[in-house]
């Protein structure tokens, strides 16, 4: 299983090679830096990755499956939109840059069925959706981060990207 760094770094290069940007070197980085110091056609720059995952619908899914064949109760289950939450706990964080840019990359994983996720809405909702669920966050914290993605791990695509800096 690989470590936490490992992960970051691989999801990382499949975004780099789905966004088309020519990665030059990528390296982990330890609180309060951003997870990945990168330098992408020769300029440096940070990235910080969230995984989108609801938890309460992952509980949800896991107790279905505990309770197969019979069936679950979602009563009193809060379920959320793991990009706004995601968004909103990485903009609440203070990161040590030294004036390097950083972006957000924010993305549904694939890597087990119950450790994953599944876009929000369709693809052509996306910059809808982002407009009115995450626009807002990114308004309340101006100049935290020069760019946001979301990021498709299941079919390599780029979802959203911020226009210019946020």
């Amino acid at each position: 299983m690989p470590t936490k760094a490992e992960h970051e770094r691989q999801v990382f290069a499949e975004f780099a090679a789905a966004a088309s940007l020519p990665l030059e070197l990528v390296s982990s980085r330890q609180p309060p830096e951003p997870d990945l110091l990168c330098s992408i056609g020769g300029e440096s720059l940070y990235f910080e990755l969230g995984r989108l995952l609801d938890e309460g619908m992952q509980r949800l899914r896991l107790s279905m499956l505990r309770a197969a064949p019979t069936g679950v109760s979602g009563g009193g289950l809060e379920i959320r939109l793991p990009e706004r939450a995601v968004l909103e706990k990485k903009l609440a964080k203070i990161y040590r840059v030294g004036g390097t840019p950083v972006e957000l990359l924010l993305y549904f994983d694939n890597e087990k069925y119950l450790s994953s996720d599944v876009p929000t809405c369709g693809d052509a909702e996306w910059a809808w959706h982002a407009q009115h669920v995450m626009v807002p966050a990114l308004q309340r914290a101006p100049g935290r981060f020069r760019r946001v993605w979301v990021f498709d791990r299941h079919r390599l695509k780029v979802l959203w990207q911020s226009e210019g800096a946020v």
